[in-house]
């Protein structure tokens, strides 16, 4: 995945619907959420025009601004021919998008070399679904509202073909607080560079949302989706001495989620603890040597003290950052690339995590929904 420059230049911006054979567009489709939805549902809502069915739909309407798009594009062809799309610079037929906004500002495309159906082949009748970042092909990083549809084409056919329009709205958090974090490096003599990290208040039907962001002055190298907030919660947020960053919030009336982030967005340990009594869950520092632990309450048992009910699904938008380059600019270098391996030295118990801890390293993280039993005697 990619990381996100904060400025682009140069980029052109999306398509204005027309074929690119020389045909016209036929408009046709559906278009709504899918999260939740399965398959047979977009299957029996896929309207068709002629020769090909096409519908577009995301993940969700509402989106943190940086927060990765989910985009599925339906694909169903009904032209008694199986269609071969090409592969690399071989383009016989072409997925693109249409994106429309309400301030009516240009929708740059990031990658103009980008081939979304590349060693694509659609048999005769069959359906097949395409699963993208939108964001990751598309500037879409100001707020407003936006208005997606997807166009198909081939040589072989006499028309393009449009899907219905879904929207999109891209919105800001609410900074509830925020930390400089000094990054790691292998020698002491090498520059130590600085990301802020950010708890964010994300306004979404039917309650706000807690979000992690981490950034700097060019780049956003991570957002989270965290959990719920709970009216009358204030969560508690640090930092360790391996500049890894520590959240504790309450979920429900006596539990609480604590999570561990790298600067990366990379998860790496994820727990829940529960209110005993008087004793609430906090963070606590060690002083010496800049460990952080939760020391108050007791640790939650999944399937004893609640159930996950529901889990979302992946919401980092970058595990492994790779290049990226905005067009008339200089190569960025990879996150750490320059700096080599980080080896932090804090005794095999640590690296700033709570002693005995199993680490939840590479564990994809997103929020969940928790049914919770009550058993205030224990």
């Amino acid at each position: 995945m990619r990381l996100i420059p904060k400025r682009l230049a140069g980029c052109d911006a999306a398509g204005a619907g027309q074929g690119r054979f020389g045909r016209s567009v036929v408009a046709g489709g559906a278009s709504g959420l899918w999260s939740g939805v399965l398959l047979l549902g977009l299957l029996l809502a896929l309207q068709v025009h002629g020769q090909m069915g096409i519908s577009v739909s995301t993940d969700r309407q509402k989106y943190l601004r940086y927060e990765p798009i989910r985009v599925r594009v339906l694909l169903r062809n009904y032209s008694g021919n199986t269609l071969v799309f090409g592969a690399g610079t071989s383009k016989e037929g072409y997925v693109d998008f249409t994106i429309d906004t309400d301030g009516g500002f240009d929708v740059a495309k990031l990658d103009r070399t980008a081939n979304l159906t590349d060693s694509l082949i659609l048999g005769a009748g069959e359906t097949k679904e395409l699963s993208l970042i939108l964001n990751n092909l598309y500037d879409m990083q100001k707020e407003g509202v936006y208005t997606v549809s997807a166009q198909l084409g081939h040589r072989r056919l006499a028309n393009d073909y449009v899907s219905q329009s879904c929207v999109i709205e891209v919105r800001d958090g609410l900074e509830v607080w925020s930390r400089s974090v000094g990054m790691p490096t292998a020698s002491s003599a090498s520059n130590i560079s600085a990301r802020k990290a950010s708890l964010l208040l994300f306004h979404q039907d039917p309650g706000d949302m807690y979000c992690l962001k981490i950034e700097d002055e060019a780049m956003v190298y991570g957002v989270v989706r965290l959990g719920p907030r709970i009216l009358g919660g204030t969560p508690d947020c640090d930092v360790d001495a391996v500049s890894n960053i520590h959240i504790l919030f309450q979920s429900k009336s006596r539990l609480y989620s604590y999570c561990v982030y790298d600067c990366n967005g990379q998860l790496k340990q994820d727990r829940f603890y529960l209110s005993v009594g008087d004793q609430i869950p906090r963070l606590h520092r060690d002083p010496d040597i800049g460990r952080i632990m939760v020391i108050g309450g007791r640790v939650g048992v999944p399937g004893v003290d609640f159930e996950v009910t529901e889990t979302q699904g992946q919401e980092v938008l970058h595990s492994q950052p790779s290049p990226v380059r905005a067009v008339g600019e200089g190569p960025v270098a990879v996150a750490g690339q320059e700096e080599g391996p980080v080896s932090p030295v804090l005794g095999p118990e640590g690296q700033g995590i709570e002693p005995g801890a199993a680490s939840d390293s590479g564990k994809k993280k997103g929020w969940r929904r928790l049914r919770f039993w009550d058993r205030s005697g224990q």
